[in-house]
């Protein structure tokens, strides 16, 4: 732990030392190594750093040289969780998605509200229909895939735009509800 907070001291200021003139953001540390030869009384540890001018926190936007724009995205508005007689369903802007295009479904169910990280728990389970306009009822699909919903769970849902004439999805949009019934 000493060494960890003695390098952390040497690295920070070694970066405020690279280049006195330099914004802060053009230098990145690339990586810190270190090695004992003594069992760990004393280290030799070397820093990598790679400098950029332009600033290494830039926004990268892919343009899909088949449509000449990016892929497209979705806008939730609201989620429900009714498994009575009430909607179980999502409903997303942009309505319908084009007709190359399809929603690509992942979900998680828990069983506590209080778990918000999911991204180890997620399961694919479905693309909707090319055209697919909002709401879309996905209970069906969930309930395949993990079986009947109870009163109570979460239903944590990440829903992307599939390009079917490319293969690319849009980054995934993230809803959550508490089931219910009416």
């Amino acid at each position: 732990m000493i060494p960890t907070l003695v390098g952390i001291t040497i690295m920070v200021f070694a970066i405020s030392r690279l280049a006195p003139g330099d914004p802060a953001g053009v230098w990145l540390c690339a990586g810190i190594e270190g090695i004992s030869n003594d069992n760990g009384l004393s280290y030799v540890i070397t820093y990598s750093f790679h400098h950029r001018s332009d600033y290494w926190e830039q926004t990268v936007i892919y343009i899909d040289p088949n449509i000449g724009r990016p892929p497209k995205d979705l806008a939730f508005g609201t989620s429900e969780g009714d498994i009575g007689l009430g909607d179980f369903e999502i409903n997303f802007t942009v309505t319908p998605v084009g007709a190359d295009e399809s929603l690509w479904i992942q979900a998680a169910v828990t069983n506590s509200p209080a778990i918000t990280y999911v991204s180890n728990l997620l399961r694919f389970v479905g693309i909707s229909a090319a055209a697919q306009a909002s709401p879309l009822d996905n209970q069906v699909i969930i309930e395949a895939r993990f079986g009947a919903l109870i009163v109570g769970q979460t239903v944590h849902q990440w829903v992307s735009v599939l390009d079917r004439l490319s293969g690319q999805l849009s980054p995934p949009r993230r809803t959550s509800v508490v089931v219910v019934t009416t």
